[in-house]
């Protein structure tokens, strides 16, 4: 997720602003539950402040 960088990034952005991101062709090539858990996962980490939780956010981010 090339525009969202970070945890802040995605937790802030609004929900259709990360589809559109997540586009190729007008195809969605993504879960809409895994991007619910994206940006749950982002809010917890900002809340938490913990650089530990953003590095293992983006890493999971990279397993989908």
């Amino acid at each position: 997720m090339h525009n969202f960088p970070s945890a802040r990034k995605i937790a802030t952005a609004n929900k259709k602003q990360l589809i559109d991101t997540m586009k190729i062709d007008n195809q969605l090539h993504f879960d809409k539950n895994k991007l619910d858990q994206i940006i749950t996962l982002s809010k917890n980490s900002i809340a938490s402040g913990n650089d530990a939780h953003e590095l293992a956010l983006q890493k999971r981010i990279e397993c989908w």
